[in-house]
């Protein structure tokens, strides 16, 4: 049991950590070092069994991960400003930003009232409605979702931590 409960609790700080921090994209390239527009290019293609393709992202037309638990996770309605997986296995999270015209207390309600709809238990309360703190739900399969407002060019956002 205290393991559990130190498992939960560090997933607790991941989540923190890492909604705290923008994850970029990076691509790969290739360029000429010539700068001569003739030049020939000595850029070689990365062999494919150098590429770790089990964490290629696929996005589905949702614009959430083809793995996302769209069936005991429900999210609030608005424009979708990001969204990624992470991990491999029973390791995986989900990371999901939504913008709402609704203001802070609404938007955190509604997504807190779609989660709890699903069997997801919240852990936190919301203090002060105008500027709500980070909430965390639960659910009986150890899964948890952290909830963090975040106020965005004039717009309410929701950030999701998901750990199924």
């Amino acid at each position: 049991m205290l393991e559990r409960s130190h498992q939960r609790h560090r997933r607790i700080h991941l989540a923190a950590a890492g909604l705290a921090l923008a994850l970029p994209l990076a691509a790969l390239t290739a360029c000429s070092s010539s700068d001569e527009p003739d030049a020939e290019s000595t850029a070689q293609a990365i062999p494919s069994d150098f590429v770790d393709t089990d964490d290629t992202e696929v996005l589905a037309e949702d614009g959430l991960p083809q793995d996302f638990p769209r069936d005991t996770v429900d999210l609030i309605d608005g424009e979708m400003q990001s969204a990624s997986r992470d991990g491999k296995g029973k390791n995986v999270s989900f990371a999901v930003l939504i913008s709402t015209d609704a203001s802070a207390e609404e938007a955190v309600s509604d997504a807190i009232s779609r989660l709890e709809a699903k069997g997801w238990e919240a852990q936190t309360t919301i203090d002060d409605p105008a500027n709500p703190g980070p909430q965390v739900l639960s659910n009986d399969d150890g899964g948890q979702v952290v909830l963090t407002y975040i106020p965005f060019q004039g717009m309410s956002s929701v950030s999701y931590g998901i750990f199924p």
